[in-house]
């Protein structure tokens, strides 16, 4: 591992020395590739395959010799570096944790996002809509990802050089959007404006650059509906008339909701969006057949996607440092496990019937990639027909992707909203807007005791199988089941989710061996479930 670390860092540095003498000798002759119109938009970048950290190795912080700022990256050895650890906002923010781990996390990213510049590493306890990464002067920056250099500027404040890359054609949620990474305060710039440039591909160093106090990499993500590109959420004049300095100003969340509203969390995007290989991944569902149905993917409408931007994300995509969600709130019970004879998952995957480049629905035709043979016809026929999900832009369901918590919860509010329940409530989530889609349906569950209250809800992130069965059985009134033991092996009787797991399998009558709590839940799969959960409380009134 030791070896491999190092030749993958004597690669870079050799990298670095041919692109250096590349830009010194050639750059000047490039400048005609540039193009006029600011954006490039004639220029595509290549297909989205992956996202990558900027900054790939740092000192070994635990080392005293190692945290001198005045040092550059070419005086360390080889053998002083370490892969840049995982942006971790649990071990970032418990206090309590003395490790060599989080002393050295915690050095790495001295600003969290969302944060303040007090040094608590609290995610949306401010304004700053970014990630600072401390590494030496001169440290290689890439881009993280497949785009197209859209902005270069050198400014003697603020930012100082700094590059911008707009990346075209990613699924976000389902939709494929725009997204912008910006790398503030560098100390030189490779990247050509208005060039393509591939994800890992060196575009400048670390610096002092703009207003900053130590080397640092000020690394952004921003929405396409952001109103400018390097987008911060206050002018100068904005905190003087606050009678606040730049950094009073970020401390007491100035902009906070336009932060929130045009940014994303660059680290979470990342981990959300690994290199993908050359295999597809494979996506499981919920197994019916013993509910005598065929087995396929399910539903729900891309207008259920609330416009906000979560710390995560969720997302991304990739193993994030998930905050608990607020959906369940702790039941114990006395462990016990019962086995069943047939597993509830299995592997599927839906093949679109439509390829024309405009699908135009009928009464027989709702979604482009669910034909009427599809074992998800009736599902999402149902679906449609309730008002329920409306479909994507491309006109299809998507059943094999991923659901998100703010597409679960406008989805259950729109089957079972209780018109009663008062929307007057303030959200306790900080990464909701009044504004934002989502937030009466929210306030609706957070009123009834459906969701927890948290200082953030998450609501991009991806929802588990036992998280969205639990969020069901409390949206629909189901009584709870009084097992005392686990109808799955895999679900404990610790497990908070284990009551409402065990009432949605007598409620259906389904069986098996495991449940796979900790599984994502797909669209196409929850679809089949309330499809399901229809027909029987249909037969339950008749």
């Amino acid at each position: 591992m030791q070896k491999k670390r190092f030749s993958a860092l004597s690669a870079i540095w050799a990298c670095n020395l041919i692109l250096l003498l590349t830009y010194s000798l050639g750059g000047p002759s490039l400048s005609f590739l540039k193009s006029s119109i600011l954006e490039y938009n004639n220029i595509s970048s290549d297909p989205f395959d992956g996202a990558v950290s900027p900054i790939a190795y740092i000192p070994d912080w635990s080392k005293s010799e190692n945290i001198n700022k005045g040092r550059s990256f070419d005086s360390f050895d080889i053998s002083d570096f370490i892969d840049i650890p995982e942006y971790d906002i649990e071990l970032l923010s418990d206090s309590l944790q003395k490790t060599t781990d989080a002393s050295i996390l915690r050095y790495t990213y001295p600003v969290v996002y969302m944060g303040s510049y007090r040094g608590n590493y609290t995610e949306y306890d401010g304004s700053h809509c970014a990630v600072d990464i401390r590494a030496p002067i001169w440290t290689p920056v890439v881009s993280i990802a497949n785009g197209v250099v859209v902005k270069i500027k050198d400014t003697e404040t603020g930012d100082g050089k700094y590059v911008i890359i707009r990346h075209d054609n990613i699924d976000v949620n389902g939709t494929k959007e725009t997204l912008y990474s910006g790398y503030e305060h560098l100390s030189e710039i490779f990247a050509v404006e208005g060039t393509k440039i591939k994800r890992g591909e060196l575009l400048g160093k670390v610096g002092m650059t703009g207003i900053t106090t130590t080397p640092h990499l000020h690394f952004q993500i921003e929405k396409t509906t952001s109103p400018f590109h390097m987008y911060w959420p206050y002018t100068f004049k904005d905190a003087a008339d606050a009678g606040l300095d730049f950094f009073g100003a970020i401390n007491v969340g100035l902009g906070k909701e336009n932060a929130i509203r045009y940014t994303i969390h660059p680290m979470d995007f990342i981990k959300n969006h690994p290199v993908l290989n050359s295999a597809p991944l494979e996506i499981s569902t919920i197994d019916t057949n013993s509910l005598g149905v065929k087995q396929e993917p399910i539903v729900v409408s891309s207008q259920v996607v609330a416009d906000t931007t979560t710390p995560n994300t969720n997302v991304v995509e990739t193993v994030v440092p998930k905050i608990e969600t607020p959906v369940v709130q702790e039941i114990v019970e006395q462990p016990m496990v019962v086995e069943q004879p047939t597993p509830i998952v299995q592997e599927t995957t839906t093949t679109p019937f439509i390829n024309a480049p405009t699908f135009i629905s009928d009464n027989i035709h709702f979604f482009s990639d669910i034909p009427t043979d599809s074992t998800f016809y009736n599902a999402t026929k149902y679906l449609k027909e309730t008002g329920v999900a409306n479909g994507y832009t491309d006109g299809g369901f998507h059943p094999a992707d991923k659901i998100t918590r703010s597409e679960t919860i406008l989805l259950y509010d729109r089957l079972f909203k209780n018109e009663n329940i008062s929307t007057e409530v303030n959200l306790p989530f900080l990464d909701i807007l009044p504004s934002d889609e989502i937030a009466s349906a929210l306030t609706r569950a957070f009123t009834q005791g459906i969701v927890a209250k948290s200082n953030y809800f998450r609501p991009n992130d991806s929802l588990t199988r036992a998280e969205a069965i639990t969020l069901l059985v409390r949206t629909s009134g189901v009584p709870l089941v009084t097992l005392n033991y686990s109808l799955f092996k895999d679900v404990k009787t610790s497990n908070s989710h284990m009551r409402y797991i065990n009432t949605f399998a007598k409620y259906l009558g389904v069986t098996g061996t495991n449940f796979e709590p900790n599984t994502d839940i797909t669209r196409g799969e929850l679809a089949k479930i309330l499809y399901l959960f229809n027909q029987k409380q249909q037969k339950e009134s008749n």
